[in-house]
This record gives structure tokens, sequence and C-alpha cells, in this order.
């Protein structure tokens, strides 16, 4: 009794701790959840005040644990007691066990509840800073879009005013111009009048209206010059005001955090650049077109405001990054156009020793062997094309020939469709056919030689070209072009003055020949030598007048026979389109041949001792030349019958020579 006595006296005990209102658990629990509800609105809560909420919901677990665990420990207890007040306590026991396990549990999910909320209250204090600093950003733009109206303002003011001032030139120009012609009228007035009186009145008038006519033609000239200034500042403002306006929409339309679409639009520039093959661009605006639309317009107004407001801008930047990036930047451009510098100083010291080339092979291996470096490649090729064949020929390092058929692949569409440069690709792609392989190439940049005609005479091929820089190396290829054509337009006019001299000096070896002649027979052989080495024609004639009648190869034959009874008559050199047909024609005397027939006298002491003919050839006698640009060395079309007539004045002189006894 008394060790039952024990057990049943101290959990009232307890219990009278337990059922104390101030005590409840649940009270408790209601009581923090109450107190956190009132405190969450307070934005001055810190983590601090609720991990101190978290102790103090731990502590209250470890006593409600303790306290469960003394009320089993009673429940074991009353166990033996079968009363019916035992009963009862025990009954109540079990009902306070089952409420602190759920005021356990409420604690538990409290304590979560607290967790996500302190998580939750983080994020909206790093929400603020971003929103404070988002506000900061969109202010410093509002600054900037006002400076950049107020500019824009200033600029259309500025040339509003120079579009007044050019107006009012041009109507002081127009004025200028009626006053100059009616003084002109004056003057004519004046000059057509006949008048004899008052001469001395009249000079001194009309060189008073000379001198105002020229004084305001200088007037005119002087405004003229002063309207072309005011049309190109005016157009450089347009420019800037354009620069300015495409600026601020940029600042209008700026969102803070949102990638930029440069990227893109510059893969595309780079794809689909294309620089005109017959000229050079007019600046070297294009390099700046791999950097962002920022960066252009920084460089630009660096390029027109100077360095000094460069390092003023700089000197005034807050931001470190800002400083570094414009830093870099300058640097950057710097070295690229140091290197851009240095390729065509190669480029032009190349060219020096170039010029002096006298022929295409020796050309065609410089370029190959010399141009690798500044093109950091191993192919560059100088094709000429040749248009009777439809070949393209060129000469590799070692000197070695190499032929192309334009039939397929990318050299027959350059040749045949487009004239444009081709643009490097990554992918093989069939560049051209030889008699016994195809060939193809990547990363390729061809570019067509233009002369005077419609097709390209040349083509320069580089292949394995650095995407990096393909733009500078369009423009070296563009350059090498345009220097290549002044090379080839050189080689071509040396030889054709060659070939030209060369073809005089046939003449004149031909006249010194016929001047030395001993007889009638040697003269009339060494003329048809000389026509067959001068225009390669066989069919020569020289028929002599003897006692009144023609000798021709020891016949005589009646004087007024043949069509060269014509020439004998009129003494002057005559061209026979169809001699076969004509009414006089002699089979035995004249020349037979459906060609165009040169007939002249040879005169001597004003009698006509002789009389020579032979053929004119329509068809051209060429020298093969690359490109299918023949040059002439024979008859030309235009030329023919100065050719001609050189050659039988060189006849005539050198028969009066040898026969002047």
């Amino acid at each position: 009794m008394n060790c039952n006595t024990y057990f049943l006296e101290r959990p009232k005990i307890k219990l009278n701790k337990i059922n104390q209102p101030q005590c409840t658990p649940k009270k408790q629990c209601e009581f923090s959840v109450q107190k956190y509800i009132k405190t969450q609105p307070d934005e001055r809560t810190t983590t601090n005040n609720l991990s101190r909420r978290l102790d103090s919901s731990q502590e209250t677990n470890m006593i409600l644990e303790q306290r469960l665990h003394w009320i089993d420990q009673l429940a074991e207890s009353l166990k033996s007691n079968q009363s019916f007040e035992v009963a009862k306590i025990l009954q109540s026991l079990q009902q306070m066990a089952v409420t602190l396990k759920q005021a356990s549990k409420n604690e538990i999910e409290l304590n979560q509840k607290n967790k996500l909320l302190n998580k939750s209250t983080l994020e909206t204090i790093s929400q603020k800073q971003i929103i404070q600093q988002l506000k900061e950003q969109q202010n410093h733009f509002k600054q900037d879009n006002l400076d950049q109206s107020k500019k824009l303002h200033l600029t259309q003011m500025e040339q509003q005013k120079l579009q007044r001032d050019y107006l009012y030139q041009k109507q002081l120009c127009e004025e200028y111009y009626k006053k100059v012609r009616s003084l002109e009228k004056r003057i004519e007035m004046i000059l057509e009048k006949n008048l004899s009186t008052h001469q001395d009145e009249l000079r001194m008038t009309l060189s008073e209206l000379v001198k105002d006519n020229e004084q305001l033609k200088r007037n005119v000239i002087k405004r003229e010059k002063e309207i072309e200034r005011l049309k190109e500042l005016n157009q450089k403002l347009i420019q800037q005001n354009n620069r300015l306006s495409k600026k601020l929409d940029n600042l209008k339309t700026k969102r803070v955090g949102a990638k930029s679409d440069n990227i893109v639009f510059e893969e595309n520039y780079i794809n689909n650049y294309v620089f005109d093959p017959n000229q050079l661009p007019q600046s070297l605006e294009f390099r700046l077109s791999q950097l962002t639309s920022e960066q252009n317009d920084f460089l630009i107004d660096l390029i027109e405001h100077g360095a000094d407001v460069f390092t003023n801008q700089v000197i005034q930047l807050e931001n470190m990054q800002q400083r570094k990036d414009l830093i870099n930047l300058i640097a950057n451009q710097f070295i690229s156009q140091r290197e851009f510098s240095e390729k065509i100083n190669q480029i032009m010291n190349e060219f020096i020793t170039l010029i002096s080339y006298r022929n295409i092979k020796d050309f065609q291996i410089h370029v190959s062997k010399g141009f690798k470096i500044i093109f950091q490649t191993e192919t560059v090729h100088l094709w000429i094309i040749d248009g009777m064949t439809c070949k393209a020929y060129t000469h590799d390092a070692n000197g070695q020939q190499q032929v192309a058929l334009l039939t397929e692949g990318v050299f027959q569409k350059i040749v045949y469709e487009n004239f444009g440069i081709k643009s490097p690709s990554k992918e093989q792609q069939l560049l051209y056919i030889t008699e016994g392989s195809k060939v193809y190439g990547k990363n390729f940049l061809l570019l067509p030689i233009m002369m005077n005609t419609k097709k390209p005479c040349g083509l320069l091929e580089i292949q394995n070209i650095n995407d990096e820089m393909i733009i500078d190396m369009q423009y070296y290829g563009l350059l090498v072009n345009m220097l290549s054509k002044s090379v080839i337009t050189s080689i071509l006019s040396y030889d054709a003055l060659y070939k030209e001299l060369k073809y005089q000096d046939l003449f004149y070896s031909s006249f010194l020949k016929l001047s030395q002649s001993t007889n009638f027979e040697d003269f009339e052989m060494k003329i048809q030598d000389s026509a067959y080495s001068i225009f390669q024609i066989a069919q020569t004639t020289l028929i002599h007048v003897e006692n009144n009648q023609f000798k021709k190869k020891g016949q005589y034959y009646d004087i007024r026979s043949g069509c060269a009874y014509q020439v004998y008559k009129s003494q002057r050199p005559q061209i026979l389109t169809s001699i076969t047909k004509h009414l006089n024609f002699d089979e035995n005397i004249d020349i037979s041949s459906i060609l165009p027939v040169f007939a002249g006298p040879i005169i001597k002491d004003n009698q006509v001792v002789a009389i020579l003919q032979f053929i004119l050839k329509k068809k051209k006698l060429q020298d093969q030349h690359p490109f299918g640009l023949q040059i002439q060395i024979g008859f030309k079309v235009n030329s023919i019958d100065e050719d001609a007539q050189k050659f039988y004045d060189l006849v005539s002189k050198a028969y009066c020579i040898a026969f002047r006894k």
C-alpha cells in the first residue's frame, strides 16, 4: 500500500501542474502562433528573432516529451487499482496524452513553417535590393535619354540653320545668274549693232560691263564653293543626326538584362558581306561591322570628337568594369589596325617587285610563293582564263603548271554566272576539274579579275582562310586583285609594244632587203618573202611596164589587159573586192583570188614603171596569248588599209632606190 500510495501521489502533483491553465501546451502553442502572426507583417523582424523562436519551440518539445513520460508511468501504476476514481483518472490521463501528442505534432509543423517563413523573408529582402538597383539603372538611362535628346535638338537646330543659309545662298546665286545673263544679252545687243558714233563711250561702257560681268562670275563661283561647303557640312550633320537618333531609339527600347541580337547580326553579315570586285571600298568602316552597336557608336564619337573627350569620358565613369571595357576596346582596335596596316604594307612591298615582271608565268609563281604569309595559308593561286579553250592556267610556287577545266564547280559559276566574291564555306565544295581528277576546297575565297571585258580574265584563289579574319582577308584579296589587274595590264602593254615594234621592224628590214636588190627577178622574189613575213600571204605579183607593154614572168601582154590597166591609167592605188568578177579581169596578168586585192602603181620620174598586186586577208593573224585576248600582230580590221598602204609605199620607195639608174 505504501508503495502504491507513493506512485499515486506523485502523479497528482504532476497532474496539478499540468492542469494549470497557464502551463497548457496547447495554449502555449496558440500563444506562440498568435505572437508570430502578429509580428509577421513587421518588416524589421530579423533572422535572430526567428532563431530564438526556433530554440523556444525546441524547449517546449522537450517539456512535452517529459510530461508524456510521466503520464505513461502514472498509467502503469494505476493499472492495479480497479476503483472508479482510478479509472476516471486513467481516462483523463489518456486524453491528456493524446492532447499532448497533438500539441507536439502542431509544434513540429510550426517549426517547419517558421523555416519556410525565414527563407521567404530573405528572398523578399534580396528582391527589394534588386528592385532598388533596377530603379537606379532606370534613372541613369533616363538621364542619358535627356542628354541625347538635348544633343539631338541642338543638332536639328543647327541643321535647320544650315538649310536656311543654303536656301539664301541659292537665291543669291540665282540672282547673280540672272544678272550675268542680262549683261551678256546687253553685250550681244551692243555688239550686233553697227554704231559708228560714240565709239569711245561705248568702249568704256562695254569694258565696265565686262568687268562687272567678270566680278559677278567670280562672286557666283565663290557662292558655289560656299554652297558646296555647306552641303558637305549639312551631310555630316545629317549623318550625325541619324546616329544620335539611332542611339536615342536604342536607349528608349533597351531592356535591362536582355541579350543583344548583335551576335546573330554579325554572323549573317559576315556570311553575306560582298565587295565590288571592280573597285575598292570608299572607306574602312566595314572593319567596324563585327562590333556591337554601342562599341561602333563609341568609336565614331571618338573619331569625331577626339582623344580628349574620350579621356574625360573614361575618367568620369564610376563603374570600373565600364572603364576596363572601354580601354580594352581601344587597345584591341589599335592592335587590329596595326596588323591591318602591316598586311597592307606587305602587299604593297610585294607589288613593288611584281610590277617589274614582263611575263605572266613569273608573276603567277611570285603570287603563289609570296602571298602565303600574308593570307596565312598554303594555297594562293592566280589563274589566267583562256577564253578560246575554256581553261584556266596557273603556276604554283615550284613553277609547275596547273590546268583547270571551266565546265564544273565554283570556278565555272564565277566565270559564267556570278561576278561577286565567294564567301568561305566550311563544307567541301567542288572548285574545278582537271583532266584526271576533281579538286575540292573549303574556307576558300575566289576573286574575279575584271579587265575591260564583261567576263573575268582571271581568278585569285585563296583557300583555308581564318574565319575570324574573313572581312580583312576579303579586303586583302580585293587589294591584290586590283593590283594584279594593274600588273597584268602592264605586262600586256609591254607585250603589245614589243610585238608592235617587232611588226614595224619587219617593214624596215623588208625595205632594206628590197633596196639592195640587183635585178627585177630578185626584187620580185624579195617582195614575196616580205609580204609573207609581214602579212603571211603567198599571192603577190609585180607587173613591169616595158615598151608600153606589161611584162610578167618573162611574158609580155597588151597594156590594156586586166585590171592592171585600170590602175595604170588612173595612177592611183585601188582595192578590188571581187577581182575575178571584174569586167577587165585577166587571169594571165591579175591575181586570181576571192579575197580583196590591193593594186597600186609604182611611179618613177612621173611614169608608171610597174604595178604591184597582193592579197588582203580579212582573217587576223593572232599570237597565242592568255585570257583569250590575243594580240594582233598582222592585219587588223580597223587598220588593214593603213598597213597595205604602208607596204605599198615601202615597195615603191625601195624600187626607186634599187633601180635609180
